[in-house]
């Protein structure tokens, strides 16, 4: 896994928020 695990940080946050509000 070597492909900027910020963006996979941000991506994970996203789904976490979408399933929260879901």
């Amino acid at each position: 896994m070597n492909f900027k695990p910020l963006h996979d940080r941000v991506l994970v946050k996203r789904v976490a928020s979408d399933e929260k509000t879901a």
